[in-house]
């Protein structure tokens, strides 16, 4: 994915229902930009553990990504689009919760890991009945 397409993915999300996730991307973004001349770099820690796992998936995600996954995957697997809309809310549910203490890394992990899988599942729907390579 180009940095203008990831940009546009960033900007369809839901600020509301999807915060954690435009939060990650959006800072991937700057970096990504910042590294092509196209922002200022600044130096970003990562705020927490959650963010950093999150992160990571998030990259892989994006080495595999190809272009129009999610919008094929809505208009053609709606259930499959919802369920990973809401573990994905539930991944912000419990990252919120294990910032205040309350979710362990561990259910952080699992919820991680099923956002993950969806969007691989996704991605590899979208190859098989697009007659795509995957990345």
């Amino acid at each position: 994915m180009d940095i203008r397409a990831l940009k546009e993915q960033i900007d369809k999300l839901d600020p509301q229902t999807h915060k954690a996730l435009r939060d990650v991307l959006t800072a991937e973004y700057n970096r990504l930009a910042g590294e092509k001349g196209q922002v200022k770099s600044e130096a970003q820690a990562v705020p927490d553990p959650f963010a950093e796992m999150f992160k990571k998936a998030v990259d892989e995600l994006n080495r595999r990504y190809i272009e129009g996954t999610i919008d094929y995957i809505r208009k053609h697997h709606p259930d499959l689009y919802q369920k990973t809309n809401d573990v994905e809310d539930r991944l912000n549910e419990v990252w919120k919760a294990g910032l205040q203490g309350k979710a362990g890394i561990g259910e952080f992990r699992r919820t991680l890991k099923e956002w993950y899988l969806l969007h691989l599942q996704g991605i590899e729907i979208y190859c098989k009945e697009q007659g795509r390579q995957g990345k």
